[in-house]
């Protein structure tokens, strides 16, 4: 493999209303025609350093847990490069966790409205999120009622999500192709925890 592919997780909150704030950061890729101009703070920054190729977001929930991370490919031809993907990611969930602003929530309220309902277009696709929710809450939420609860979600909320699933956790990390180029998992956890000094 002529990449690094890698991908640090965390623990997340189980399926429910919680889970809709680790959909925030967001994702993107080299094909994008956005980098400088993306409506992204955190997209603007990263897109044009460390030889970034994709980024993404995700969080998946389950019953009773769930796992909230990044998956990125670079060329992974330098540690350096690497280590400034992985301590821009920290510094964004840092700003997520202690310094998120309305704006970018409303921002990332709409995106994750116009991404749920992308997902839900087909009937295969509304029979699975309807199968998913019967079976993790024991009842089948309403578009309304998703979407009250996509709006009831302020900076707040967010802040107080991600400090309490992200900050000062133990991360899983998985690597394929060039993963010599990884941090070490001593400097990637210690600053997991640096946030609030």
């Amino acid at each position: 493999m002529p990449a690094l592919q890698n991908s640090v997780l965390s623990p997340s909150s189980a399926y429910s209303s919680s889970f809709y704030p680790f959909s925030f950061p967001g994702q993107w890729d080299v094909t994008h025609a956005t980098s400088r101009t993306a409506p992204s703070r955190w997209v603007q920054k990263i897109s044009h350093n460390h030889g970034l190729e994709f980024l993404q977001h995700f969080n998946i929930n389950y019953k009773d847990t769930g796992l909230f991370g990044v998956y990125f490919v670079s060329k992974g031809d330098d540690l350096v490069n690497s280590e400034g993907i992985m301590r821009s990611v920290q510094h964004e969930w840092k700003h997520l966790a202690v310094a998120v602003s309305e704006e970018e929530t409303t921002l990332a309220r709409n995106q994750l409205r116009t991404e749920l309902y992308q997902n839900l277009e087909t009937n295969t696709q509304k029979a699975e999120h309807n199968a998913k929710e019967l079976l993790y809450t024991g009842n089948v939420r309403s578009l309304a009622q998703i979407e009250e609860e996509i709006s009831k979600i302020d900076h707040n909320t967010l802040r107080a999500a991600v400090f309490r699933h992200v900050y000062d956790r133990d991360t899983a990390n998985v690597g394929v192709g060039l993963t010599e180029a990884f941090m070490s998992y001593a400097h990637l956890r210690a600053a997991m925890s640096w946030w609030r000094l």
